[in-house]
């Protein structure tokens, strides 16, 4: 038999296919009542296979689809078999990204919940994961609060990732506390290559070895902070004198971003690679540096920060409230925004911590992200919301 190890991701032309071959694995494995987990978007991202990870030995198996349609396509085939259809919906950026203005993006947020409509008439349940307060390049945040509250309008399930997530939203979202999942952002535990020593991440890099070093990794947009960096950098440099700064991620809205990215290629402290960093080098950046700096200006759930303490790292990020349970002072470091001074002295603090001491705060934290203790209990956890719906 010819195996074929394609990730679900890629085989998302095929979900028919996809959902009959996992609702066999299902009735083999004895599960009376499966559930196929149709997730959009279909675009690959470790989060996916973190969250996922545990699904089937609860019964259920993400399908990656393109479309709601395709999701209310899998009802038949699911009924077949005794099996329920849930859309997981995750990042809704892409339903308003080509809106050219607020009218498009009415009739556009208006079809969006007509589909959703359809696919609930055809007995597909609703869940959806808060990733973001809204999409990081946002053109017209009005239309996109009125696209998010057409979800929760219909989701049986909101899985949040934040203790204060409900909270900082409630001024645009009302969120039903008896449909609200909370299930932390797994760590990212196994998932980026992780062999290289300093001394090799730094020769890579073009550091100086005994440099003191920070990074900022993650695709580059306006409320990253890179500006806000930037411009603590000189008084970073007065408290450590031969600092380098260490930049790298895809860049988004370059109009904005240009400006920013051309300082920092001026700027012979900094070292900047604007463009998605392979998966095999991330641990170049994670090893190179002493700390990793997040001067994010709004946040709802950081990958950087989790993959940051996953690798040992110290972190400096604001003190706002969708990051105070990463506050460990063992392994981070907090300021307050408007002030290069501040995040300047936090990046120092950050640089004198023990290493020993932040490598065991860390393992700490991201041992209660697990992925494997997260994918279980959101695979749980979502048969418990929907069981009472």
């Amino acid at each position: 038999m010819l195996l074929d190890l394609r990730p679900a991701q890629a085989r998302v032309d095929e979900p028919a296919l996809e959902a009959a071959d996992a609702l066999r694995a299902l009735e083999a494995l004895g599960h009376p009542q499966p559930i196929l987990l149709a997730c959009y978007p279909s675009t690959p991202t470790p989060f996916y296979s973190l969250l996922y990870a545990r699904a089937m030995e609860s019964g259920i198996v993400p399908i990656h689809v393109r479309t709601i349609a395709d999701a209310a396509s899998l009802v038949p085939i699911a009924a077949i078999a005794g099996a329920r259809v849930v859309l997981h919906l995750h990042w809704l950026f892409g339903i308003l990204r080509n809106a050219a203005d607020e009218q498009e993006a009415t009739r556009l947020v208006a079809g969006f919940a007509a589909d959703l409509d359809r696919a609930r008439e055809s007995g597909v349940s609703i869940a959806w994961t808060i990733h973001n307060v809204l999409p990081h390049d946002a053109r017209l945040p009005d239309a996109e609060v009125a696209l998010r509250r057409e979800v929760v309008a219909r989701a049986s399930v909101v899985h949040v990732m934040s203790e204060a997530t409900v909270d900082l939203l409630a001024d645009q979202l009302t969120i039903p506390a008896a449909r609200v999942l909370r299930v932390p952002q797994p760590a990212f535990t196994g998932i980026y290559p992780d062999w290289i020593d300093r001394l090799e991440a730094r020769r890579l890099l073009r550091l100086p070895p005994d440099a003191p070093a920070v990074g900022l990794l993650g695709a580059l947009l306006p409320y990253k902070g890179l500006d806000d960096l930037l411009g603590a950098l000189p008084a970073v440099a007065r408290l450590r004198p031969g600092i380098r700064l260490v930049v790298g991620g895809s860049v988004g809205q370059v109009d904005r971003m240009q400006p920013a990215i051309d300082r920092a290629l001026a700027d012979p402290r900094v070292a900047i690679h604007p463009r998605r960093v392979p998966d095999d080098q991330v641990q170049y950046l994670m090893r190179g540096v002493d700390a990793v700096v997040l001067p994010y200006r709004r946040v709802l759930n950081s990958a950087a920060l989790v993959l940051a303490l996953g690798f040992g790292r110290p972190v400096v990020f604001p003190n706002d409230p969708a990051l105070r349970e990463f506050a460990d002072p063992a392994a981070s470091v907090t300021y307050e925004r408007g002030s290069p001074e501040a995040l300047a002295e936090a990046i120092d603090v950050a640089l004198a911590l023990p290493r020993d001491g932040v490598a065991a705060a860390a393992r700490q934290i991201c041992a209660d992200r697990d992925p494997a203790t997260v994918s279980t209990a959101f695979a749980r956890g979502l048969r418990d919301h929907l069981g009472r719906w």
